[in-house]
């Protein structure tokens, strides 16, 4: 086994069915890619929720896996604000979302990630991963949309850089 994690991100650990039960590990929620909750289950855990969409994308109590530049690529294809308070969805837009998550992370994993200038993520084999030439909002700012051709715009929200198209995510 080999693991190389440069960003410092990750880690390794080996649980028991019991220590898992009292790790932090265990408050993770399904997984993005493989167990996605359904559209009536993300209708639930969003209702009455404040705090804007991304953040709560972001939250692994919710659901694991989804980081920064892929949440923003799943809210631009779903078309959908970054800023909007999650309670806010319409079902239209939850079912949006849903069915943004698994074509951004399959292209995700098919291109082997997304190794950025700073080559900080590299693949095992010491290859980068191939998604940056595929974004189409995160790190893009000032770049036309390739939908409609406005201009996208990055912001900062809840300390983390958020890139959207201002006309497309409404």
């Amino acid at each position: 086994m080999r693991f190389v994690d440069p960003r410092t991100f990750g880690f390794v650990a080996v649980f028991t069915p019991e220590e898992l039960e009292s790790d932090s590990m265990a408050l993770l929620g399904r997984d993005a890619w493989h167990d996605l909750p359904t559209p009536d289950e993300l209708a639930e855990t969003l209702r009455n929720r404040t705090a804007p969409i991304k953040s709560l994308l972001l939250d692994q109590r919710i659901i694991a896996g989804l980081g920064n530049i892929y949440t923003d690529e799943i809210l631009s294809l779903a078309c959908v604000d970054p800023h909007r308070e999650g309670g806010s969805l319409s079902r239209a837009e939850i079912e949006s979302l849903h069915d943004a998550v698994g074509p951004v992370l399959d292209a995700a994993i098919v291109a082997g990630g997304t190794s950025l200038e700073d080559l900080a993520y590299l693949l095992p084999d010491g290859r980068a991963g191939e998604m940056l030439q595929q974004l189409q909002v995160y790190g893009m700012e000032g770049e036309p949309c390739p939908r409609c051709g406005t201009e996208i715009t990055r912001r900062v929200l809840r300390g983390r850089s958020t890139h959207f198209c201002p006309h497309c995510q409404r």
